[in-house]
This record gives C-alpha cells, sequence and structure tokens, in this order.
C-alpha cells in the first residue's frame, strides 16, 4: 500500500506551495475522502508543514526545496513503518508526524502562529448550478445555487468552522474530539457527525435547519437561545421578528433540491420566485404586494422543465399572468 505516490505526493506539494488548480484541488479531495487513512495523514503532514513554515518565517524559506527535503524524510518514515505490517497505521502516521518534526523549530511555540495566519478557502455555487465539495476531514457539502461557504486554510486541524450563505446540505464525517459548527447570518449549528440541510439567504424571511439523521445543536444567534433537534424535525428563525420554533418534517423533502426539485409546502409566490431566479439564473419581478402572498403546493423538477414551462404550471392556477423579456421576468 503506497498511500502517498507520485500522482498524491505532487498535488499535496502544490496544496503546500500554494500552487494548485481548482481541478488538482478536487482531485487531492476525493483522495483525501477516499479512507480515513489519506484523511489521517494528510492532516499530520499539513499541519506539520505549516509549523515548519512558521518555524523558518525570520529566514529566507524557499517552500518548493523546503517541501522535497520534507517529503523525502515523509517517504523513509513510510517505507520503515511498512516494513512491520502489524503497526497500526495511526501509530504510523504518528511516525510521519514525528520524524518530520525533528526537523521543526520551536514546533508548539509556531503552531498558534500558523494558525493565525491560514488564509479562508471560499467555496461558491453560481446563479443556476449547484456545486459539491469534499472537506479536508471527509465531511462532504452539496450548495445550492447562488450559495457559498467559508473555511479556514487550516480547517481539520485545531476547529471544524463554517460559514454559510445560502443553502447547504451537510454530510459530516464524525469526529468526537472536534465539533462541526456552521454559522449563517442569524444562526449557528453544532455537531459532531450527522447529515443536515441548513438555508439562510440573505433575502429570505427566515433561517433553517432540517435534520436527516443524528443530532443537532442549533443557537438562535439574535437572542443566543438554542435548541436541539433530531431526525425529521426542523428548527425555523423567523428574520422579522427573531423567534425560533421546531416543527415536524420530512427531512428529504428539505433537500430534494440536490436532484434538481424545488418543493413548495403553501409557500408564498415571493419565496417561490427567489428560489426560481437562483435556480434559473433570472430575475424576476412581482407587479403587485397581493400577488406576492399567493401561496402554492407542489414539486417543480427544474432539470426537466425550463423557465417558461414553470411558469405555465404557475399561471394554470389561475392566479398569475407572466412575461419574458431576456433574463427578465415580471408575474402579474
Amino acid at each position: 500500500m503506497n498511500l502517498l505516490n507520485d500522482q498524491i505526493g505532487g498535488l499535496v506539494e502544490a496544496y503546500l506551495t500554494d500552487t494548485i488548480t481548482p481541478a488538482e484541488m478536487a482531485t487531492l479531495n476525493n483522495w483525501v475522502a477516499a479512507c480515513d487513512e489519506n484523511a489521517q495523514l494528510f492532516e499530520r503532514i499539513r499541519e506539520v508543514w505549516f509549523s515548519m513554515s512558521a518555524a523558518n518565517r525570520n529566514l529566507v524559506f524557499d517552500s518548493r526545496k523546503g517541501y522535497q527535503k520534507f517529503i523525502k524524510r515523509v517517504r523513509r518514515a513510510q517505507r520503515n513503518s511498512l516494513r512491520s505490517k502489524v503497526v497500526p497505521f495511526v501509530r504510523y502516521a504518528a511516525g510521519i508526524a514525528a520524524v518530520v518534526a525533528l526537523i521543526v523549530v520551536s514546533y508548539m511555540g509556531g503552531r498558534h502562529d500558523v494558525q493565525m495566519r491560514f488564509e479562508e478557502i471560499v467555496t461558491e455555487a453560481p446563479m443556476g448550478a449547484t456545486t459539491q465539495v469534499v472537506l479536508p476531514d471527509g465531511s462532504q457539502v452539496t450548495l445550492n445555487a447562488g450559495s457559498h461557504i467559508v473555511y479556514s486554510q487550516g480547517f481539520g486541524v485545531s476547529d471544524r468552522n463554517i460559514t454559510l450563505c445560502g443553502e447547504g446540505y451537510f454530510d459530516v464525517a464524525r469526529k468526537e474530539d472536534m465539533p462541526f459548527v456552521v454559522e449563517s447570518g442569524h444562526m449557528k449549528v453544532e455537531v459532531l457527525g450527522t447529515k443536515f440541510n441548513m438555508c439562510d439567504y440573505a433575502d429570505d424571511q427566515e433561517a433553517s435547519v432540517a435534520l436527516v439523521e443524528g443530532r443537532v445543536d442549533v443557537t438562535n444567534l439574535y437572542d443566543n437561545i438554542h435548541v436541539e433537534i433530531t431526525p425529521d424535525t426542523r428548527a425555523v428563525i423567523n428574520n422579522n421578528d427573531h423567534s425560533m420554533s421546531v416543527t415536524k418534517t420530512l427531512a428529504n423533502e428539505n433537500t430534494l433540491w440536490r436532484e434538481g426539485v424545488l418543493y413548495f409546502d403553501e409557500e408564498p409566490l415571493a419565496d417561490i420566485a427567489r428560489e426560481l431566479e437562483r435556480s434559473y439564473g433570472v430575475d424576476i419581478t412581482i407587479e403587485s404586494p397581493a400577488l406576492g402572498g399567493y401561496k402554492f403546493y407542489g414539486k417543480l423538477p427544474t432539470r426537466q422543465l425550463s423557465i417558461s414551462e414553470v411558469l405555465e404550471i404557475l399561471a394554470s392556477a389561475g392566479e398569475v399572468e407572466y412575461s419574458i423579456e431576456g433574463q427578465h421576468i415580471s408575474l402579474h
């Protein structure tokens, strides 16, 4: 088993020396998520590397030469560990870190400095599309259209904190000693390992989280009151009066957007219009406030229907008429 082969070694080098491309980052993320051994090895290599860089911050530090010396020591430790097949991987990974740590000056003293210098990584889904990302800890996130997440380059080293704007489905890898925290404009969600859908667009009237499995602690950031929800329940924060409520729901219906389906349960037309704008990348104007209050129930398979076909369905209810000029749609 050659966990750190030439291809992956090259991707790790590009990552550590800040020359990695988006396509290469996707390949590296997939390798990290493939198994726990890969994730553990990558995390240890990354943590020690950044600590080594910090230790040399007052020197002229050639990152590429430093990496080559660094990786030789890693592979030497790998070969030595593999000679003994009874050594568990955790000890093997720890051995790599120990060998590399010999070249780190003031490792523990520099660690805090490294964490303070981590840059932020932004992943987004443009209007009209969804995006999937595998985080360094193996957790997977699907972002709905018009959404983005922000997390530290050191994600998984000392914390697993993410900022969300929009909507995301989170399949969180369990890690007992490091909670997974997602914070948006109006709420904060903390878990150890679970699956949930979180929605908090800046222009929506409410923020919500629906739990698929496990347990989730939800905090209302308006008043710092928190609740714990269980599967098939949904916590909703009203952004007008700042109240929070918990209701029963079918959590899978809240995640149908991942399959290209918009689900409406007595939802006002104003909210539906915003979802259509994100899904189709169009601009919709509702001509009268009264019209925006009309409510609809049903499912719209957006991957199979054009925006014109969707508007025809809404118009068939007899309350809505529409006109289209390029990317702009008027409802009246």
